[in-house]
């Protein structure tokens, strides 16, 4: 189980600092969605024992955070004519 949990959770750490030091609107919400994926996978391996159930839930989440929110982001983006580049949170540099 930790074998899968480590590499998983250094990959959503590293998303966060990708997210917030990325000036790129799109990166942004790229980002948060194969955030989104590893989330679910890591909702998946938490349970001991695979079911119908646990499949069910993890393919669920996968789908509204990698599918749906942002594909209702980048919709709402190009709707509202919003600019594409954006001012970072955190600086490139501090946040290495």
């Amino acid at each position: 189980m930790s074998a899968l949990f480590d590499p998983l959770l250094v990959v959503v750490l590293l998303l966060n600092l990708f997210v917030l030091g990325a000036s790129r609107l799109r990166a942004v919400i790229t980002g948060t969605a194969v955030q989104g994926v590893c989330l679910g996978v890591l909702a998946m391996g938490a349970h001991a024992e695979i079911s119908i159930e646990v499949v069910a839930v993890a393919i669920a989440a996968i789908a509204v955070k990698a599918i749906v929110i942002p594909r209702l982001l980048y919709k709402a983006t190009r709707d509202a004519a919003i600019v594409r580049d954006i001012e970072p949170l955190i600086r490139l540099l501090p946040s290495l």
